[in-house]
This record gives structure tokens, sequence and C-alpha cells, in this order.
């Protein structure tokens, strides 16, 4: 007996994907943007939803910004516009009272223009799209925030179960406007570093006088 459609919608790019968004929005994780296995994991949710419709024999509109992301994943793009690289990136929100951690998340850019996104959102808007259509009556897919409080020094964590090199880190820095966040370039950014053995204690002693 088949599997049905919305079973194999859910355990292949529904939970995965729930999941990922859990585990990016945990802690702040300082890794090689480029080669980690947070991204890798994005990649093959991208690479699953991008073709569960023709393996399935569906009729679905995905986004052009998407349907690049997921061809420049699988091989160099014939055409340098459509060609888009991925990497990972921490998300803080600077304010007067230092730098709290939203998420890690996944920036897109294509490399004609430069012209960015935010790919986790691409992901989620094209998981939303099937539900209807694989028979999961679920909402949209929330993309969680930490709980992390605001720092005067803007924290992150290195895990070598994550990535085996890590020689930089991306960081984006934004502010809350309504409630929205918009992109900001603090005149100062203060980044620390800190073990994977301190995660869940308090960073603050950790710190570098200054």
């Amino acid at each position: 007996m088949p599997t049905p459609l919305s079973a194999k919608f859910f355990n292949q790019v529904l939970q995965p994907t729930r999941q990922l968004l859990a585990d990016l929005a945990a802690h702040p994780l300082a890794l090689e943007p480029d080669s980690n296995q947070l991204l890798h994991q994005f990649e093959g949710l991208v690479l699953h939803a991008n073709h569960f419709c023709e393996k399935n024999g569906l009729q679905l509109q995905i986004g052009s910004a998407f349907r690049d992301m997921a061809n420049s994943i699988k091989h160099i793009r014939h055409k340098p516009e459509e060609q888009v690289n991925i990497e990972l990136v921490v998300m803080f929100e600077s304010s007067e009272k230092g730098f709290r951690f939203i998420r890690n998340s996944i920036q897109a850019t294509y490399v004609v223009g430069g012209r960015k996104f935010d790919a986790v959102r691409e992901l989620c808007a094209a998981v939303e799209s099937y539900l209807p259509i694989v028979g999961i009556k679920s909402g949209c897919l929330h993309i969680p925030e930490s709980p992390y409080p605001f720092y005067e020094w803007a924290v992150a964590y290195n895990r070598d179960d994550l990535a085996a090199l890590t020689r930089s880190v991306t960081l984006i820095t934004v502010k809350k406007e309504m409630s929205d966040y918009i992109p900001v370039d603090p005149e100062t950014v203060r980044f620390v570093v800190l073990g994977k053995d301190t995660i869940g204690q308090d960073p603050t002693p950790h710190f570098p006088k200054i």
C-alpha cells in the first residue's frame, strides 16, 4: 500500500523544516558561513521541496528566487544572473541596550547584481504553498526568535560538531522598527566567540575586559 502524499511531505519536508527552524533559533552559532551542517541540512530541504512536485506528479508554481536557489545548490547555473550563493549568518538586534541574538539564518545573494534575500523565508513560503495540495491542514510556518536577552557583547558559540573548520563568521545587525527589523550598521560591534561548553551559562563573565 503506497504511503499517502501527506505523510511523504510531512516526513520529507514539513517536519524537518520545523526542526531546522527550531535549531536555528536555539543558540547563536559561530560557524563557517559556507560549509556547516545547518547550511547543508537547509540545502537538502530546499532540494526536496523543489522536486517534490515532479516526483509526485503535482502542479505548483514556486517563486523564481526559490527555484534559482535550488538550482544553484544542485549545479552551477549556465546563466550567471540566475546563480545564487547562500551562507549561514547570525542575526543580532542592536540597540542602546547592546546586542540580542534573534536567530541564525541563511542569507542568499545573487552573484550578478548582489541582490540579497532571506532564504529561510523563501523555504517557508515554498513549504506553505504545498500544504493544501498535499492535504495537510496546518497554519503558516512560524520562524521563531530566541529568548536570549540583550548583552553588552554579541556572543556566539563555536561548535566543532557542526563545522569541522571555522575561519570566519558572518553577522547581520538589525534594529526593531514597529513590528519588523531593518538593517542597521552600528558604529561599534563587540563580538565574542565562546566554546560550546559554555552554552546555557551566563556568558557575561567570559566577556573581554576593555
